[in-house]
């Protein structure tokens, strides 16, 4: 039973008069003492199935039934059993990322900043794209990716260890062995190969996923399978969106963030079969443009009945996560390039009058990025300038409070799959964290729990590891500032609270 609302504000009242060190828990109402976001498993949405904890917004997965993708197949066998049977199950999800690598169709180029110590999560330093080569070496060069399919493959596997040693060979060979038997890429290109003469016959991979390279008969350049995946070309000009493999070629292509096959063709482990990642043109059932937010945002769920393969990845879905919000930035980037006279770039302090005076080299990029562009100068000179009017308005703040994320909270505990750790799912610890630092500035600017707040300020960051933290200033009413060291001792304590008195505050303290 809930207390009512004059008893909640009495018993926030005597909460803030009494010094911390004798407060006793069990006189707090219950929903401020736990704070507990309850199960992700208890809560459904109506349109996709996805789970999601009660506080979360109906709109977090699908943006209720606006966004409605074609429902991933089920893994293969082979992928089904070395998720599920525990005598493989560490083998192979301890190294994703390097059994991915080792048999990607293409290479995934970034720079990963150095980081001392145990680093559990994937983190990289600025541009991040995929590249593709042709599909058989040039004389002399060491196969890779996609060419150790076709080249050499009596020691196919062989091959493959050569650039991982650590791998578990027999694990190595089921795996592509697999991929060989399902994925539509694999097979379009080993048509290509059986096909392929002493001309350098080329392999398109459509940006749009045309039937036909062009108006002729629908059958008259089709491979023998999966045609909609690759179409031989003797001669046709393709658009800036395609993707052109050769037969033998010393370069390496860029693929398009845009295109279709920018996720299947590096992650052929989440994407066995080749389905096709986010592109341009597609549209949410409101006839509205879907855009790559939209369509990572519902493909990152846990929904009942599917066996999500690419959240139960472990490192490797953290580098799809990374991979796929650095694809996002780049078209929100893209928008900007493209609707300068949208935003009045030109308009922008400084830049107009710089071009008046002919001083045009050195007043900044010719392209201006918004503050709504998050990580922008822009964007931080904004934030700033925000916090300093406040300051300037309302006076100096008078509590720092910070409040991090604790690996160990029952909500992810619970939400975890079957052998993972808390470092293997950041997405659940970034959910609860957001859930708790919202029930917490409830208490703080709603239930007045250490007074009335006039002011607020606040900003979240990311630790080393991954885990979020949030650092928050506060300015009070006059009534409730602390001004003296009476009143401090209020609402601050550097002791350990009485483990017989308060024995939940206790094991939060000494637990996290």
């Amino acid at each position: 039973m809930q207390p009512t609302r004059r008893r909640r504000t009495e018993l926030l009242n005597i909460a803030r008069s009494a010094d911390v060190a004798t407060l006793k828990e069990c006189a707090l109402p219950e929903e401020m003492a736990t704070l507990h976001c309850g199960s992700l498993f208890a809560t459904k949405c109506a349109h996709c199935n996805a789970f999601r904890w009660p506080a979360e917004l109906p709109s977090f997965c699908c943006q209720k039934g606006t966004v409605a993708l074609e429902q991933v197949r089920p893994p293969p066998s082979t992928l089904r059993m070395l998720h599920d049977a525990a005598l493989y199950r560490d083998a192979y999800l301890s190294h994703t990322r390097a059994y991915n690598n080792v048999l990607a169709l293409a290479s995934l180029g970034c720079k990963v900043p150095p980081i001392s110590g145990f680093n559990p999560t994937f983190t990289i330093q600025g541009k991040l794209y995929h590249s593709i080569g042709s599909w058989l070496p040039v004389d002399g060069d060491i196969p890779k990716f996609v060419q150790l399919y076709f080249h050499d493959s009596d020691h196919e596997v062989q091959n493959r260890l050569n650039h991982a040693q650590h791998l578990n060979g027999p694990i190595l060979h089921q795996l592509q062995e697999m991929l060989h038997e399902v994925n539509s890429y694999i097979q379009s290109f080993r048509a290509a190969v059986e096909m392929n003469t002493e001309q350098d016959v080329k392999v398109i991979l459509h940006g749009d996923k045309r039937l036909k390279p062009s108006a002729e008969h629908c059958r008259k350049y089709n491979l023998p399978m999966q045609s909609e995946v690759a179409a031989l070309i003797p001669g046709e000009t393709v658009s800036n969106l395609d993707v052109v493999v050769h037969t033998r070629e010393g370069r390496l292509r860029r693929i398009p963030v845009t295109h279709r096959s920018y996720d299947p063709l590096h992650y052929v482990l989440l994407f066995p079969y080749g389905e096709d990642g986010w592109q341009l043109g597609l549209k949410k059932s409101n006839n509205r443009t879907l855009t790559a937010s939209d369509f990572y945002c519902y493909r990152l769920q846990v929904r009942d009945g599917d066996f999500n393969l690419l959240m139960k990845s472990r490192r490797l879905m953290q580098q799809y996560a990374v991979d796929e919000w650095a694809r996002i930035e780049f078209c929100r980037m893209q928008w900007v390039w493209n609707n300068q006279k949208a935003i009045r770039a030109e308009k922008y302090k400084g830049l107009h009058d710089a071009v008046i005076e002919g001083d045009s080299v050195n007043a900044g990029c010719k392209v201006i990025l918004p503050p709504t562009i998050y990580g922008s100068p822009r964007f931080y000179s904004e934030a700033f300038m925000n916090a300093m009017t406040i300051v300037r308005h309302m006076g100096k703040p008078d509590y720092f409070i910070t409040t991090t994320t604790n690996p160990r909270w029952p909500e992810i505990l619970q939400a975890l799959h079957d052998g993972e750790q808390p470092q293997d799912r950041p997405d659940l610890c970034a959910r609860v964290f957001k859930l708790k630092l919202v029930a917490l500035m409830d208490d703080i600017l709603k239930k007045h729990t250490l007074g009335k707040v006039q002011a607020y300020v606040y900003t979240i960051e990311w630790q080393k590891r991954g885990l979020t933290h949030c650092h928050i200033l506060l300015i009070m009413a006059d009534e409730y500032k602390p001004r003296t060291p009476e009143i401090i001792d209020t609402a601050v304590s550097a002791e350990l609270p009485d483990k017989h008195t308060n024995p939940k505050l206790f094991q939060m303290v000494t637990n996290t």
